[in-house]
């Protein structure tokens, strides 16, 4: 049903997300993340937000000044220290 087909689109949106994230390799910010994707900015905060409580992504900073980048940039951060 339609509720099949909209948990697939945010999983392939989160995909896009963490794939762009990937190919940046840096923290991105949502207007960068929103270009690379193509993710319509009414789907960002769904998308987002699943991506955050599933443990794919980390933010950084708050509200229109936060960047978003991948749990294991955290990791290695510490490791280096």
């Amino acid at each position: 049903g339609a509720a099949q087909s909209e948990s697939n689109a945010d999983t392939n949106l989160g995909e896009a997300v963490v794939n762009s994230l990937r190919a940046a390799g840096r923290p991105l910010s949502r207007s960068e993340i929103l270009a690379a994707t193509g993710l319509p900015e009414a789907r960002w905060a769904g998308a987002i937000q699943s991506l955050r409580v599933g443990g794919h992504v980390v933010s950084h900073g708050s509200k229109r000044g936060a960047t978003w980048g991948l749990p294991e940039w955290e990791a290695d951060a510490e490791a280096d220290e």
